[in-house]
C-alpha cells in the first residue's frame, strides 16, 4: 500500500478499505460526524489520543495515519467483489409521459468526429479543473482478451447492458449503426479496446448525484450543463459528448477521487453512462440513456470506495492522488473506417496534444503521457511516451521561450529571431453595467522560420488556459513574405491586469461549441453591447497588419538560392486544355538593376503544319491571387520559337519552346526585390499552314 500525501487522504483510504462512512467512524471514536468531516476536509487534525483510537478502530498503525509509514489498511478484495456483485447494476431511463421518442443526442454530432477533436476536448477539460499549478494527464490504450476481457465484462454487468445495446443497435440511425459495428467487432474479434484517461492533480467529480450546481451531475447526468469557472475553456457543456462518440459501444465509465469530500466520502466515486437512443427490451420501453452504479430501486448512483470494482473495470487509481479516470469502452476513431490500431492512435494523440496544448505543456500546467498496454495491468504496458511539444512544434516552443526570457529583437533579420509587438482588442460594454468599453493589449510574437520548414506562415491564437483556440494559415499575408511562425497571446495569457481578465471572459464566450475560433456567438450578443463582431474583425485585421509589416522581404534575400526562386516565381497562367500552349516551367532572379530576369518553357500539343503564337506576360502578384501586369524591357527567343512584335511564335511540330525576358523597372508597381511574380501565356492563336 502506497503512502498517501496527507492525513486526510490516508484517513479516507482507511475508511474506504474498512467500508465505513464518516458517521460510523464518529460513533466508534466518540466524536461528532462534523468533526470527522473536518478531518477529511483538512480543516482540522485530531488530537494524538483520537488518532490512536482511530488507528485502532480502522486496523492501521498510528504512524501510517500520521506519516504514511508502517502498516496501512488491508483491503479484502474478495469481500468487496461480493459486495459490488450484489449492489451494482444498470438503470435505464423510462419513457416520458408524452411517449416522445428520442433517437439520439444531437450534442454528440456537434463536433468533427476525429481523434484531434477528441484530444482537444479532453485536454481542455483537464486544464479547467487543475487543482494546483500542474496536472498529469495519462492516456492508456488497453487491449483486453481472454480472461481479462471476461472479468471486465462481468464487472460491467454485460448481461444487462448487452440487451440494451442490441436493441438500440437495431434502430437504423447514426447511433444504431455505430453500435452495430462495435458489437460485431467485439463478437468477431473477441477483444475490446479501452482508452483510460487518467487525471492526477485535478479536483475530481464533486457535487451531488443530480440537479444543477454539481460538476458530477453536469458531466454524468445533465445535458448542456457546464459548471466551469467564467474563464474556463468550455462554456456549453457539449465537449463531453466526444467521450461517448469515441466509444463504439456508446459507454463511458468514471472513477474519481475528490479533492473536497462530499459529506464523508472522497475516494473511488465510480459510475458509468451508456448514451443510447430510444429502445425496447423485453417489452419495456426506455427513453435512451442508462447508468451503471449502485442500484437504488431502478436508479443507479455512485458506488464509492470499492477497490475491487475499480480494479476489475481497469479503473484503479494511484493512491494519494485526486482527479478523475475516464474509461472509453470500445474506443474507435469515428472518422475512420479502419480497424483501431492502438499504436497509431497513440501517435495521433501525441501529435494532437503537442499541436493544440504547447503553451500549457511549455509552462508545465499539464504533463501528458500516452501509453499502449496489451492487458489490464501496469506490467502489460508495451509503449510509453511523454509528450514533448518541441518535437512537433519546435518553432513555437522556441518563440515562447525567447519571449519569456526577453530575448527578442526589433526585426526579423536572421532565422530564429523573435519580434514582440502588441495588437488591441476593443471590448464593447457589458449590458449588465459591469464594465464599459475596454481596450486589451494582446501580445503578438513573430519568429522568422527556416526557408526549409514545411509548415510555416502559421498564426496560433490562445488565451489563459493554454489551449490553441485557432490556427490561421497566413501563406498569402503579403508578396515576398519571409517564412514565419506567430503566436497571439490574449486575455490572461497576455497579462494579469483587469483588462486582460475582462478579455478572458469575453473570448471564452466568443468561442462556439468546438472552441476553434472567436466569433460573435449568441452569448456575446446577449451580454455585450453591439459592435463585438466588428471589434473582433478589427482585432484580426490589426494582428495581420502587424505581422505583415514584420515579415516583409529584405531585397537582398529574395534571389538567394533555389528556395527563394521557387517561392518568388509562380506559374500563374496556362490553360487546362492540353492542346493549347501553357507555361510549365520557369526560373529567375532579381538583378543588380532591380529587374526580374526570367527564363521559361511553353508547352503545347505538337501538330504538323500548325503554329501557335501568344504573348508571354509577367505579373507582380497580389495577396488575393491577382496581379499587376508589367512590361518587358527585353524579350528573346531561346529555343524552338521566335519573337514577332512582342508575340512568341512556336515552331510547327514542336512540343516545347523556351524564351528569356527581362522586366522594365519603369513599369514595376513595387521594387522587384519586394515582389512575387507570376508568368502567364495570353492571347494564344492557332494558325494552320496550307500548301501552295
Amino acid at each position: 500500500m502506497n503512502a498517501m500525501e496527507s492525513f486526510s487522504a490516508r484517513l479516507g483510504q482507511a475508511l474506504a478499505a474498512k467500508g465505513w462512512t464518516g458517521s460510523e467512524l464518529a460513533n466508534a471514536v466518540d466524536v461528532s460526524a462534523g468533526a470527522v468531516s473536518q478531518w477529511l476536509n483538512e480543516k482540522k487534525q485530531p488530537r494524538r489520543d483520537k488518532v490512536e483510537r482511530i488507528a485502532e478502530s480502522l486496523g492501521v498503525d498510528v504512524s501510517w495515519l500520521e506519516y504514511g509509514t508502517g502498516a496501512g489498511p488491508e483491503i479484502d478484495l474478495e469481500a468487496l467483489r461480493v459486495a459490488y456483485r450484489t449492489e451494482t447494476g444498470w438503470g435505464f431511463r423510462g419513457v416520458p409521459d408524452d411517449k416522445g421518442v428520442d433517437l439520439g443526442s444531437a450534442s454528440a454530432f456537434v463536433f468533427d468526429p476525429d481523434v484531434e477533436t477528441f484530444t482537444r476536448e479532453v485536454g481542455q477539460n483537464v486544464l479547467d479543473v487543475v487543482r494546483g499549478a500542474s496536472a498529469l494527464l495519462n492516456f492508456r490504450f488497453i487491449r483486453l482478451t481472454g480472461a481479462a476481457l471476461d472479468r471486465f465484462l462481468e464487472a460491467l454487468r454485460w448481461e444487462e447492458l448487452h440487451g440494451h445495446l442490441e436493441a438500440a443497435a437495431d434502430i437504423d440511425q447514426k447511433v444504431g449503426r455505430s453500435l452495430r459495428a462495435g458489437l460485431n467487432r467485439l463478437k468477431d474479434r473477441e477483444e475490446l479496446l479501452l482508452l483510460r484517461i487518467e487525471e492526477i492533480g485535478t479536483t475530481g467529480l464533486a457535487g451531488g448525484e443530480d440537479g444543477l450546481g454539481s460538476n458530477f451531475a453536469a458531466l454524468v447526468r445533465n445535458t448542456l450543463d457546464s459548471q466551469k469557472a467564467s474563464t474556463a475553456g468550455g462554456a456549453f457543456g457539449l465537449g463531453k459528448a466526444v467521450l461517448w462518440r469515441a466509444s463504439s459501444l456508446s459507454t463511458v465509465l468514471f472513477n474519481s477521487d475528490l479533492a473536497v469530500p462530499l459529506g464523508d466520502q472522497s475516494l473511488g466515486r465510480l459510475i458509468g453512462r451508456s448514451e443510447l437512443s430510444w429502445h425496447e427490451v423485453d417489452g419495456k420501453q426506455h427513453a435512451g440513456p442508462g447508468w451503471f452504479g449502485r442500484l437504488e430501486g431502478e436508479r443507479a448512483v455512485s458506488e464509492w470506495g470499492n477497490q475491487a470494482l475499480a480494479n476489475d473495470l481497469c479503473l484503479e487509481r494511484p493512491a494519494g492522488t485526486t482527479g478523475t479516470s475516464t474509461l472509453i469502452v470500445g474506443f474507435h476513431d469515428p472518422s475512420s473506417d479502419q480497424e483501431p490500431d492502438p499504436k497509431a492512435l497513440a501517435e495521433d494523440i501525441q501529435r494532437a496534444v503537442a499541436r493544440h496544448f504547447w503553451p500549457a505543456l511549455q509552462r508545465s500546467s499539464m504533463v501528458v503521457a500516452v501509453e499502449v498496454a496489451e492487458g489490464p495491468s501496469d506490467a502489460d504496458v508495451v509503449q510509453r511516451t511523454v509528450v514533448d511539444p518541441a518535437r512537433v512544434e519546435p518553432e513555437f516552443m522556441d518563440l515562447i521561450a525567447k519571449h519569456q526570457a526577453d530575448e527578442v529583437t526589433e526585426s526579423l533579420e536572421q532565422e530564429g529571431d523573435v519580434v514582440r509587438r502588441t495588437a488591441t482588442l476593443k471590448l464593447t460594454a457589458c449590458k449588465d453595467g459591469s464594465h464599459g468599453e475596454i481596450e486589451h493589449q494582446t501580445v503578438v510574437l513573430v519568429r522568422r522560420a527556416s526557408d526549409e520548414v514545411k509548415e510555416s506562415n502559421r498564426i496560433a491564437f490562445y488565451r489563459g488556459p493554454g489551449m490553441i483556440v485557432q490556427h490561421r494559415d497566413a501563406g498569402n499575408i503579403r508578396v515576398g513574405a519571409r517564412p514565419f511562425h506567430a503566436a497571439v497571446l490574449c486575455g490572461e495569457a497576455a497579462s494579469t491586469d483587469p483588462a486582460a481578465t475582462a478579455a478572458e471572459k469575453f473570448l471564452r464566450l466568443a468561442e462556439p461549441p468546438a472552441h476553434h475560433r472567436w466569433e460573435r456567438t449568441p452569448d456575446i450578443a446577449a451580454l455585450y453591447a453591439r459592435g463585438s463582431k466588428k471589434a473582433l474583425d478589427l482585432f484580426f485585421e490589426e494582428v495581420t497588419q502587424v505581422i505583415r509589416e514584420l515579415v516583409g522581404p529584405a531585397s537582398q534575400d529574395l534571389s538567394d538560392g533555389p528556395r527563394g526562386l521557387k517561392e518568388l516565381l509562380r506559374i500563374t497562367g496556362g490553360s487546362d486544355e492540353t492542346t493549347r500552349p501553357r507555361i510549365t516551367k520557369g526560373d529567375g532572379k532579381v538583378d543588380d538593376q532591380g529587374r526580374w530576369e526570367v527564363t521559361a518553357t511553353v508547352t503545347v500539343k505538337p501538330e504538323q503544319n500548325v503554329t501557335w503564337s501568344g504573348r508571354p506576360v509577367v505579373l507582380f502578384t497580389a495577396e488575393t491571387g491577382g496581379g499587376t501586369k508589367v512590361g518587358w524591357e527585353q524579350l528573346e527567343a531561346v529555343n524552338n520559337c521566335e519573337i514577332d512584335d512582342g508575340r512568341l511564335v512556336i515552331s510547327t511540330g514542336k512540343r516545347q519552346a523556351r524564351f528569356r525576358g527581362v522586366t522594365d523597372p519603369a513599369t514595376h508597381p513595387v521594387p522587384a526585390g519586394q515582389a512575387v511574380i507570376g508568368l502567364d501565356f495570353r492571347g494564344a492563336e492557332r494558325t494552320e499552314e496550307t500548301g501552295a
